[in-house]
């Protein structure tokens, strides 16, 4: 399964919200806009908070200045994940392990047959079989679905904000510390096995048709500075189903709520840049809010 290693290899480390929720994450940042960045501070120490995209186009080659000159300021970097620590091989062998579905279990077992059918219709318009993923769990159908996509409109990793900014503080010997690892960011996914893994993969086949326009709202509400617009944008796409409620619980509130309690010690002790995605900044479940509730002044800077 050449194709799906690959795609699996270039892509599966920059899934880290819902689909939607990525959607919004990636489209979040163009060349022409200045991202959105704050400013933390107590006790005259500041710490910077900016909001990143996991994969991105051609125009997006440059990191912001403001960006630059940040990484340089503060005296370290935390992220997601510093996936510069990672091999391809871990990566693929964590990948393998968290994927699989149960020994003698199958996707179609798993799925109903109209969902099954639409799955198997657009791996075979993608150019591969069902077979492939026969063996693995329905999220895993979703990520990979999303990555084809993105990869049709031209996004790709390479451009993504996150590895230029990791680049930039390696270049510095600036310290990293990563908020979590690559098997616990997978290990979230658990959440949606079972009746929610099917759920979660027809959120991915039915967001399809919309991607382009919905693309295009973000792009230009984010060109404006407008991120009251795409918070309305992303609370427009969730249901408050009993799925949307999970993903939003598992992949932004209680994530943010454990960095919180890793990142306020690092900000007492010396200035660090907080670079994660940018829908962990807005909102009152983000980690600005939370910062703000805890007695720390915060105001965007850019």
């Amino acid at each position: 399964m050449p194709l799906l290693n690959h795609l699996i290899k270039r892509h599966l480390h920059t899934f880290s919200l819902a689909f939607f929720a990525f959607i919004f994450v990636i489209v979040s940042l163009q060349a022409s806009a200045a991202p959105a960045i704050w400013q933390v501070s107590k006790h005259g120490h500041n710490s910077y908070l900016v909001g990143t995209v996991h994969i991105g186009d051609a125009s997006m080659q440059q990191l912001d200045p403001k960006i630059t000159q940040l990484v340089t300021q503060t005296k370290q970097l935390a992220v997601e994940v510093d996936m510069s620590r990672l091999s391809d091989a871990d990566m693929m062998r964590i990948t393998e392990l968290k994927s699989q579905l149960p020994a003698g279990k199958t996707l179609k077992q798993l799925l109903s047959p109209t969902t099954y059918k639409k799955v198997q219709h657009y791996f075979s318009q993608a150019g591969l079989p069902i077979a492939a993923f026969e063996h693995k769990q329905p999220w895993m159908l979703a990520l990979t679905l999303a990555s084809i996509e993105f990869a049709k409109a031209g996004y790709s990793p390479q451009y993504g904000v996150d590895s230029k900014i990791i680049a930039e503080a390696n270049t510095l010997d600036k310290p990293i510390i990563s908020l979590e690892t690559f098997e616990q960011q997978l290990g979230f996914f658990d959440a949606f096995n079972g009746k929610h893994g099917e759920a979660f993969l027809l959120d991915g086949l039915n967001e399809i048709e919309q991607i382009e326009n919905m693309t295009n709202q973000l792009v230009e509400s984010w060109k404006k500075g407008d991120t009251d617009t795409l918070l309305s944008l992303y609370q427009a796409s969730m249901q408050q189903t009993e799925f949307d409620k999970k993903a939003e619980d598992i992949l932004l509130k209680d994530r943010n709520l454990r960095w919180f309690a890793k990142l306020e010690p690092m900000f007492r002790q010396q200035p660090t840049l907080v670079a994660v995605g940018a829908m962990h900044l807005i909102g009152d479940k983000s980690l600005v809010h939370i910062f703000k509730n805890a007695g720390w002044k915060v105001v965007r800077v850019q």
